[in-house]
C-alpha cells in the first residue's frame, strides 16, 4: 500500500495542492504583521526550506548505489551539482558576487560599467557552467519525460510538478513588482504578504520533489532487480 501510493504519478500534484491550501489558509485567520516574520530571511519558512535541502542531499547521498552504470554515475554527479547550485541559489550567491550591485546573474549587472569586470567574468563562469549542465540534462531527460508525462509516468509526473511549481512560483513572485511597474504605486500589504506566501511556501517543496524522485526511482529499481 505504502509503495503503491509513493508511486502514484499524482502524488506530488496532489501534495502541492494540499501544501498550498493548508499555507494560504494562514491569512485568513492571521494578520499581515503575524505572518510577514515567518517569510522574511530566517524565518519559519527559510529554515523549512533548509530542512527540504536536506532532505533532498540525504536521498541523493542514499540512492548513488542506484546509478550503475558510468552514463549514471555522471548524470548522478550533475544532479548533485544542480543540486548544490540550487541551495546556494537560494542562500543568496547571486548576492555574494558581486560588491557593487544588488545580484550577479540579471543583465543589468553585466552592461553595469562601474561593476568590476572580474565579478562579470566569474558571474559568466557559473552561468556558463550551469548552462551546460541544464543542456545536458535537458538533451538526455527532456524526450522520455515530456513523454512519460503522457504516459503518466511515475518520475516524469513527479519532474514535471517540480518544474510547475518553479514557473509557478516565480510568476507569483513577480506579481507585486509588475503591479507597482503598472500602477506606480504598492500593492497593499495584505495582498503582497499574500503573494509571499504563496511563492516562499512553493520554494519549500522544490527540494521535496527532487527528494521523492530519487526515491520513486530507488523504489522501481528495486522492482526491476527483483524481477
Amino acid at each position: 500500500m505504502f509503495k503503491k501510493v509513493i508511486l502514484s504519478p499524482f502524488l506530488a500534484p496532489s501534495f502541492f495542492f494540499l501544501w498550498e491550501v493548508i499555507w494560504l489558509l494562514f491569512p485568513v485567520f492571521l494578520s499581515c504583521q503575524t505572518l510577514f516574520p515567518w517569510a522574511e530571511e530566517g524565518g519559519l519558512i527559510d529554515t523549512l526550506t533548509y530542512f527540504s535541502y536536506g532532505i533532498a542531499f540525504l536521498s541523493l547521498i542514499c540512492t548513488y548505489k542506484f546509478f550503475e552504470t558510468k552514463e549514471q554515475r555522471f548524470s548522478y554527479w550533475v544532479f548533485f551539482f544542480m543540486l548544490t547550485c540550487f541551495l546556494l541559489r537560494e542562500m543568496g550567491v547571486q548576492h555574494w558576487l558581486t560588491s557593487t550591485d544588488s545580484t550577479a546573474f540579471k543583465i543589468r549587472f553585466f552592461t553595469n560599467p562601474n561593476n568590476p569586470i572580474h565579478e562579470k567574468i566569474i558571474s559568466v563562469g557559473i552561468l556558463g557552467t550551469v548552462a551546460l549542465a541544464v543542456l545536458y540534462l535537458a538533451i538526455k531527460y527532456a524526450k522520455s519525460l515530456i513523454q512519460g508525462v503522457f504516459k503518466a509516468d511515475t518520475i516524469a509526473w513527479t519532474i514535471g510538478t517540480f518544474g510547475a511549481v518553479g514557473i509557478i512560483g516565480k510568476i507569483v513572485d513577480r506579481i507585486p513588482g509588475n503591479y507597482r511597474k503598472i500602477t506606480k504605486e504598492l500593492m497593499a500589504d495584505e495582498y503582497r504578504i499574500y503573494f509571499l506566501f504563496f511563492e516562499e511556501t512553493s520554494e519549500v517543496l522544490l527540494p521535496f520533489f527532487i527528494a521523492l524522485a530519487l526515491i520513486q526511482y530507488a523504489i522501481l529499481k528495486k522492482n526491476h532487480l527483483r524481477q
